[in-house]
This record gives C-alpha cells, structure tokens and sequence, in this order.
C-alpha cells in the first residue's frame, strides 16, 4: 500500500502522536488519525494522509474518490479489503464489496459522508461466497477534502472480527450512524437484511402509431 508524495505545504500530523499509543480497535485508531489532522475544526487534506502514522492498522485502511452522487471507488486499499474482496479491488467501486441487497444503504452512507458531510460508522456482516464462518465486523467512513478544496474523497476502515480464510466475502450493513461534522450528532437509517424493496420491472408502452400526410 503506497501513497503519492506528500505536499510539503500541507500540515502532517508526527508520527510520535499514534507510534507510542497501545494497540487497540483499528477504527477508532484511524478515526483518532483523522481527528488530529482537521486544523481549526476543517476537514482534512487527503495529501496530509502520512501512512506512518497509521502504520499498525494499514491493513485495514482504504481511501475512496467521489466519482458519482451515492458512488465512490477504492483509491488505496489495505491488504485485509483485497482479501475480503477476493480481487484487487483498486479502481472498484466499495459497493462491489456489498450484496446487491446493501448497496441502495450503501449509497445512502456515502451520500451522508460527502454531503453532510459527516462521519458514518456501519456494523457489517461477511458472509463467505464458499466455505468459511461468517464474520461481523466495523466500517468508518470519514470525509476529506480534496486538492481543490471539494469533499470528495474518503478515509476508512474496514475490520472483521476473525480471521478472513474465505477466499472472497460479501458484505451486508446491519446498522449505521452518522455524526455531522459540524453540529450535533445524528442517526440515520437503520437497515434490516433483505427488507429492501425488490425491483419493479419495467414494461414498455405499446408503440404508437402516427398517420403522416405524404407531403410532410
């Protein structure tokens, strides 16, 4: 896992900060790492992102780019999401990680993040695609700054509790929270497994015919 070169304008959180602290839930590591780094209560830079500081938890650290409203694709991503995904996932959008029945919560969340924008914490299912246990788990979704100033990019985590011996999982949300970064916390929807709406299939209407006048 790399990441491009630093901007030597931009403020980096010292690595001391997090290197010394005890070992603990990768989330709330990486949700730590962000916090420092919001200068005068703004959002981060992604170009303040140093990996050192977040080295003990890389694994399990991604960065997303808002290419769509409610759609984002991996960036970066640790090790454990490309074991999860079964692929290098690298250019893939997070959703592809969900059953087809979570990605409208999905889209929900990431809309949340960017346009809030706030800070969105799911707990996750990992149903294995072949043999192996399920898994439960975390994901923090925390919203950056761009180059040019926009909310359109992602730092998370994502960490199962277990060990990922699958070769490749797909994800449901039980339930996720959102805390606006500026103002008072909120909760939004809180999604059950297999409760969304199934598809209506779309009919055509009958073609329709037209008498034209030969000189038209």
């Amino acid at each position: 896992m790399t990441f491009p070169p630093l901007s030597q304008s931009d403020k980096i959180v010292p690595i001391s900060k997090f290197r010394n602290r005890p070992s603990g839930n990768p989330v709330r590591i990486v949700e730590g790492y962000w916090s420092a780094l919001r200068e005068g209560g703004e959002l981060p830079r992604r170009t303040q992102i140093d990996p050192r500081g977040l080295e003990s938890v890389l694994e399990h650290v991604f960065i997303l780019e808002r290419v769509a409203p409610g759609v984002a694709r991996f960036r970066i991503a640790g090790s454990q999401i490309g074991m999860v995904a079964g692929m290098e996932v690298r250019g893939m959008p997070i959703s592809s990680l969900f059953h087809t029945s979570a990605r409208r919560d999905v889209s929900a969340a990431l809309a949340q993040c960017f346009d809030t924008p706030a800070v969105v914490e799911t707990r996750v299912h990992a149903k294995p695609l072949q043999r192996g246990p399920a898994l439960d788990g975390s994901l923090i979704l925390l919203p950056m700054r761009c180059d040019l100033g926009r909310t359109s990019r992602i730092l998370g985590a994502l960490v199962l509790n277990g060990v990922v011996c699958a070769d490749a999982y797909r994800l449901d949300m039980e339930r996720h929270i959102a805390k606006p970064v500026y103002g008072e916390p909120g909760q939004v929807s809180e999604p059950i497994s297999g409760a969304a709406e199934s598809a209506i299939p779309f009919t055509p209407a009958p073609p329709r015919l037209e008498l034209v006048h030969s000189s038209d």
